[in-house]
């Protein structure tokens, strides 16, 4: 029986891309954005590790993005950054 699990993803506070996290066991999974932040944020997929694409639309206030595609990793792309503090979270079926 799948289980949902969860872990953090790396949100920098800063106009710069985060850390890969790789989530190629998931079957199914969401990213939550959180924290209180003035920003743009872009999250982004990628197939073989190298090249990232765009997973729906930037976020600039705390939001979800289910990601519908498989990917070996996914990031969040700080692309513009004012102030604040953001944070994320991936949950996903394994």
């Amino acid at each position: 029986m799948a289980r949902v699990v969860t872990f953090d993803l790396d949100v920098p506070a800063s106009a710069t891309q985060g850390v890969p996290q790789n989530v190629d066991d998931y079957e199914k999974m969401g990213i939550y954005i959180t924290g209180t932040f003035v920003a743009t944020i872009q999250l982004q997929v990628s197939g073989d590790g190298v090249t990232f694409h765009n997973e729906g639309s930037p976020l600039t206030a705390p939001g979800k993005v289910e990601i519908t595609i498989p990917c070996l990793e996914v990031r969040a792309d700080v692309t513009a950054f004012t102030s604040g503090a953001p944070a994320g979270k991936i949950a996903g079926l394994v």
